[in-house]
């Protein structure tokens, strides 16, 4: 009876196709429906055309995904979002590519069509980027799938999916430059977006190991390691400060005397004060006018008690410096201050000290020269009488005050009377009209009184 039945259906088949019955074609498909999935997939494909012809595209388009459920062909799969397009069911097309992923989760040909859907036509960049992560994990080597990895893990800022994918495009890299770029831009992300500087520094080791040659990944490595100090950080260093001082231009001066001040800045926290003079007198040689060597080199000199190589060094960078510069002034200063303290040229420091008194005394110079002064030496009448007229003009009143108060002990009374004088009178009015200090003025009235100069008025005044 069976038997009699399936016949009697395919006599009514053929009738029915021969008529162009779609209606009743359609019902008796439907009846054929079968479990096998080849039979299926050829029956569900072809109510879709008819019910197509019929204009039902909905029950077209799921009569296609039964389809291709069956069979997850490319044609099928194509029919299926074709069929989409005009009803706005690829959420529906989505899942379906999940539910054959289910049964086949390394079907690389669903996982991509998965992927483009998300990202295309439901504007699901994450989960279009979930998916091509899927891939990869099959195919590892698939250049299109970790190029849109990248993609879209930049897109979405994921940056550790875009480490990870970018790590495995550096392995398949073919020329070197290429791979170090690629590790480059890992160290970059590691280093700036996932605060991640022990990554950042290997990958930036990876970068260095495919390109030595490569200024640009010696510097950002540099970096790195300069910002870790600590002891295997300072050891690589001192391999890659030589390393880069070798790949810098011939002409560029000024970096090549910082990575070598930096060497000797190195070599100085490990102690080697040797070594680290040697490389600071390079960069000082390589560039004059290097501040960090300089200045570092003025500390070991003291350090060391060098103190030829300290005073030759101070005098260069004087000499070097642009006239009239806030830099020539303190390397003045600091000249004048190693020749007064190692007690190598008095004469000269005085001199030094004395040229910063014009256009405007400089305060530091002042202060040395009164120093100097209050020292009681031979030239302690000359020193006074270049710094008051410069204080004078200046209107520097307390300045000018203490060095007249020096001047009345720098000899004995009775060798210039008039001059004692005139500097009692002076610090009186400094006192009375500029200092606001009534009983200093009166005092020193007094004392002008008694070598002879009448200042009774002003006493009576002030009393």
């Amino acid at each position: 009876a069976r038997l009699a039945m399936e016949e009697r259906r395919m006599e009514l088949e053929a009738q029915y196709r021969s008529r162009n019955d779609a209606p009743r074609l359609i019902a008796i498909l439907r009846e054929r429906m079968s479990d096998e999935p080849s039979e299926r997939a050829n029956i569900a494909g072809e109510l879709s055309l008819l019910l197509d012809v019929a204009g039902d595209p909905k029950a077209a388009f799921y009569a296609s995904r039964d389809a291709f459920l069956a069979d997850p062909n490319t044609d099928r799969r194509m029919d299926l979002e074709r069929r989409a397009e005009s009803l706005d069911a690829f959420h529906l097309v989505a899942k379906a590519y999940e539910t054959v992923l289910q049964a086949d989760p390394g079907d690389l040909d669903t996982l991509a069509a998965l992927a483009r859907v998300h990202d295309g036509r439901l504007d699901a960049p994450r989960d279009a980027l979930a998916v091509w992560e899927r891939y990869v994990h099959t195919a590892p080597e698939d250049a299109v799938a970790l190029a849109e990895v990248e993609r879209l893990a930049t897109l979405l800022s994921e940056w550790i999916a875009l480490v990870s994918v970018l790590d495995k495009l550096a392995l398949l890299a073919f020329g070197a430059e290429d791979r170090a770029a690629l590790y480059r831009r890992v160290g970059e992300i590691r280093r700036d977006m996932l605060e991640d500087n022990s990554g950042a520094i290997a990958s930036y080791e990876s970068a260095l190991d495919a390109d030595p040659e490569s200024a640009w990944t010696l510097d950002n490595l540099i970096g790195l390691l300069e910002s870790v100090d600590d002891e295997a950080s300072r050891a690589r260093l001192a391999d890659l400060y030589p390393r880069r001082v070798e790949l810098a231009d011939e002409g560029d001066h000024e970096v090549r005397a910082d990575l070598l001040a930096r060497l000797g800045l190195l070599r100085e926290k490990a102690g080697d004060l040797g070594l680290a003079i040697e490389a600071l007198e390079e960069a000082k040689r390589t560039y004059p006018s290097s501040p960090l060597a300089s200045e570092r080199l003025v500390h070991l000199y003291r350090k060391t008690e060098n103190a030829d190589a300290l005073h030759t060094l101070l005098e260069e960078r004087w000499e070097a410096a642009e006239s009239g510069s806030v830099a020539r002034r303190d390397a003045q200063l600091a000249f004048a201050k190693e020749l007064l303290e190692s007690g190598k040229d008095r004469k000269r420091a005085r001199e030094l000290y004395e040229g910063l008194l014009s256009p405007r005394p400089d305060d530091t110079a002042v202060n040395a020269l009164l120093s100097m002064a209050g020292e009681g030496g031979d030239d302690r009448v000359a020193i006074l009488e270049t710094l008051e007229p410069a204080l004078r003009n200046a209107d520097l009143h307390e300045l000018l005050a203490s060095a007249l108060s020096l001047r009345i002990g720098a000899g004995p009374r009775d060798v210039d009377v008039n001059a004692e004088i005139a500097a009692f009178t002076e610090l009186a009015a400094l006192n009375e009209g500029f200092l606001h200090n009534l009983g200093a003025a009166a005092g020193y009235w007094l004392d002008a009184m008694d070598r002879g100069y009448d200042a009774r008025l002003r006493v009576t005044s002030l009393i």
